[in-house]
C-alpha cells in the first residue's frame, strides 16, 4: 500500500501549489497581453486618426476650385487613410459637400464668372481700399489734431497752476 509519510505529503502539496501558481500566472499573463494589444491598437488608431484629420485639413486649405476640391475630398475619404477619420467628421464633410451642391444647383452662374466681372470686382475692391486708406489717414489726422489741442489745454492749465503756486510761495 501507499505510505503517506510527511515527506510525500509535503512534496505532493508543493507540486500542486506550483501547478496552481503556474496556471494563475499563465492566465493573468494572457489577460495582460490581451489588454496590452488592445491598448496598442487604440494608440495606433489614435495616431492614424490624427494624421487623417491633419491631411484632410491640408486638403481643404489647399483647394481653390470647387470641382477639384470636391474630387480630392471624395478620393481622400474613400482612400485607406480616409478610413481612419471619425464617422462624425465624414458625415459632416459629406453633408457640407451636399449643401454646396444644392447651393450650386440653385444658381449655376456662380461657376461662370467672366474675366470682365472679375476685373470689375477688382476695381471696386481697389476703390474701397483707397477709400478706407483715406478714412484711416483722416482719422489719424483728426486724432493728432485733437490730441495736440488737449496737450495745449493741459499745458496752459499747468502753466496757470504753476503761476498761482509760485505767487503763493512768494507771499
Amino acid at each position: 500500500m501507499v505510505d503517506f509519510s510527511t515527506q510525500n505529503i509535503i512534496t505532493f502539496s508543493a507540486v500542486i501549489v506550483a501547478l496552481l501558481s503556474l496556471g494563475f500566472s499563465i492566465y493573468f499573463n494572457k489577460k495582460t497581453l490581451n489588454q496590452s494589444e488592445i491598448n496598442l491598437e487604440i494608440q495606433l488608431n489614435h495616431k492614424d486618426r490624427r494624421k487623417a484629420i491633419y491631411n484632410l485639413h491640408k486638403l481643404i486649405k489647399k483647394s481653390t476650385n470647387y470641382e477639384s476640391f470636391k474630387k480630392e475630398i471624395l478620393i481622400f475619404i474613400n482612400s485607406f487613410e480616409g478610413q481612419f477619420l471619425p464617422k462624425e467628421i465624414i458625415e459632416k464633410v459629406m453633408k457640407g459637400l451636399n449643401d454646396l451642391d444644392e447651393f450650386n444647383k440653385k444658381d449655376p452662374t456662380l461657376n461662370e464668372v467672366s474675366e470682365d466681372e472679375l476685373q470689375r470686382q477688382a476695381e471696386i475692391y481697389l476703390k474701397m481700399e483707397e477709400q478706407r486708406q483715406k478714412e484711416e489717414i483722416f482719422e489719424y489726422e483728426w486724432f493728432c489734431g485733437k490730441f495736440e489741442r488737449r496737450l495745449k489745454f493741459f499745458k496752459e492749465h499747468l502753466e496757470k497752476d504753476l503761476k498761482t503756486r509760485a505767487k503763493r510761495v512768494k507771499e
